[in-house]
Order: structure tokens, then C-alpha cells, then sequence
């Protein structure tokens, strides 16, 4: 990556929290533009090991078929198809074309022989297609990911990528399990939502008895919180709650409300986790006692 991209203009980021911290991810250097792809898909499906997720789903090079990113999350049930685009300067929208690019991708991986697929893209359209037949996959996602204000011209572009994706499936899978097919526009303001959600904490309203022999007490001038490894299949309760689950390492108590703090990896509801997130808000309701 350049200078000039890593920079891309003070004024590019300096009101975007999203991509002032997208700047200082020197781990992301390595992908150049591709960089923004995968710090969306880290956004959006909390992945933790953004390199290995980089070796499977980034397709993009000279005969990607306008594939830059396919990506198949066994866990949520979600598949990915993106495109992206980087700016080195600061404009009004993202180019319309390059979401129309999508259309493209669809035909080549729904419409077109397998022995016809380059082989820079073959395994991650072989996978996309395994997850259709085992019914493993219940969203297809279409994206367009760039650093630039979000616009109608451009969703309006995407949103004639769907009803081709349907149309193939009907054919290939009429018994897919896919419920939902969504052409999305990840620009600056959906990434800074998704920032944003990523650095809420976890307001915790239920309260839950939990078993515990073990623990400390902390207290701060305005908060008391109780320490506490509490196994998961310890409560019915809980187990309704977590799927699996390592360890609930902390829960704090600060005025009233109950904060859950997951330090260890988790899985909750197929989702991995490692950080607070806006789903384990709904997800986790555990309060010490």
C-alpha cells in the first residue's frame, strides 16, 4: 500500500471513528485495498483471525469475474459475495459501475460451468455452492464495500443483483434453505454504525442466578463488580441463553444496571465472539447474585 493510501486525506477520516481506526491497523497494510474488505467483514461477524479468513475468501486479481471477497460463515449461516473500492480522495458517492459489477459475479458464480471458473476463484465458489446443497447457508449477502458517503444512485444499483441470485438458485436448489437475499452498501456510515455497535457494552436487564464457589469482590468510587468463572451448563436458564461457551469471566455492576464483560472466545448463538457486541446484548442475559 502507498503512502498515499495508507494516509488517504486527514479529511477522508477525521470525522469517521470507523476509518480513523481503520487507519492505524498496520496488520491490514499487507491487503492494500482488499484491507477495507476484511475490516468490514471484522466489523460485522466479529472474526478474530482476520489472516486465516483472508486466505480462504479474498479472490480479487486479475480474473476474479468482479469477485473480490467470497466468503462463507458456517456459523451464522451467511454468505458473502463482495466487491470493493478504495478512494485516495474524498468525492461525493462511490462509483455506481463498480456496484454494478455484482451482476456480474452472480452470472459467473451461479451461471457458469464449473470447469469455466478461473482457478483464482474456483475453491471459495466451490464452498459457496457446498453451503447451498447442504442447506447450510440461509442468507446470501451482496456487498459493496468502500470508504466514501453511501448514496441512493448506488443502492439502487445493487438492489438489481437479488432477484438474479434467486433466479439461479430456484434453478440449481429449488429446496435451498436461503430465506434471504440482500444487496447491501457498506460505505463510510454503515461502518461506522457497525463501529459503533462493536464498542457498546453489554447492558445486561434479566436477572439470573447462576452457581459460583469462587470469586472476588472489586469496588470503585462508584461501582461495585463481583469476579466470577460461571460454568455454562451451571443454569437452565443460562443454557437457554448460550449455546457454547468458555468461560463468563466478570460481571459488573455500576448504578444499578449489570454489565457482562466476555474476555474469553465465545460462540453464542453459532456466532463467534471475542469482544462486547450488539447481538450478545440480546443474546446474554446474566447478572450476578
Amino acid at each position: 500500500m502507498s503512502a498515499e493510501q495508507i494516509s488517504f486525506g486527514v479529511e477522508m477520516s477525521q470525522n469517521s471513528p470507523s476509518l480513523i481506526t481503520y487507519k492505524s491497523r498496520a496488520d491490514l497494510r499487507k491487503y492494500e485495498d482488499n484491507g477495507l474488505l476484511l475490516y468490514a467483514i471484522q466489523l460485522a461477524l466479529d472474526v478474530e483471525d482476520i489472516d486465516s479468513l483472508a486466505a480462504v475468501a479474498l479472490t480479487d486479481g486479475s480474473d476474479d469475474k468482479k469477485c473480490d471477497l467470497i466468503y462463507v460463515d458456517q456459523d451464522s449461516g451467511r454468505s458473502i459475495i463482495a466487491q470493493g473500492y478504495f478512494s485516495t480522495r474524498e468525492k461525493a458517492s462511490a462509483p455506481a459501475n463498480k456496484a454494478s459489477d455484482l451482476n456480474t459475479a452472480v452470472a459467473w458464480l451461479f451461471g457458469a460451468e464449473q470447469d469455466s471458473i478461473p482457478l483464482r476463484i474456483r475453491p471459495a465458489r466451490d464452498e459457496l455452492h457446498e453451503a447451498m446443497r447442504a442447506n447450510s447457508s440461509r442468507q446470501v449477502e451482496l456487498w459493496y464495500v468502500h470508504n466514501l458517503p453511501e448514496s441512493r444512485q448506488v443502492q439502487e444499483e445493487l438492489d438489481t443483483a437479488p432477484s438474479s441470485v434467486r433466479a439461479h438458485l430456484d434453478q440449481l436448489y429449488p429446496d435451498s434453505s436461503v430465506e434471504e437475499i440482500v444487496a447491501l452498501e457498506v460505505g463510510r456510515g454503515t461502518l461506522d454504525r457497525w463501529y459503533a455497535t462493536s464498542q457498546l457494552p453489554i447492558l445486561v436487564t434479566d436477572e439470573i442466578s447462576v452457581p459460583s464457589d469462587q470469586g472476588f469482590l472489586e469496588r470503585g468510587d462508584k461501582w461495585e463488580a463481583f469476579c466470577a468463572p460461571v460454568p455454562a451448563a451451571g443454569s437452565p436458564r443460562c443454557s437457554q441463553s448460550i449455546e457454547r461457551i468458555s468461560s463468563v469471566q466478570m460481571f459488573v455492576t455500576t448504578s444499578g444496571a449489570s454489565i457482562a464483560t466476555l474476555t474469553s472466545t465465545t460462540i453464542l448463538r453459532g456466532r463467534r465472539k471475542g469482544t462486547p457486541s450488539d447481538s450478545l446484548r440480546t443474546t446474554t442475559a446474566l447478572r450476578s447474585s
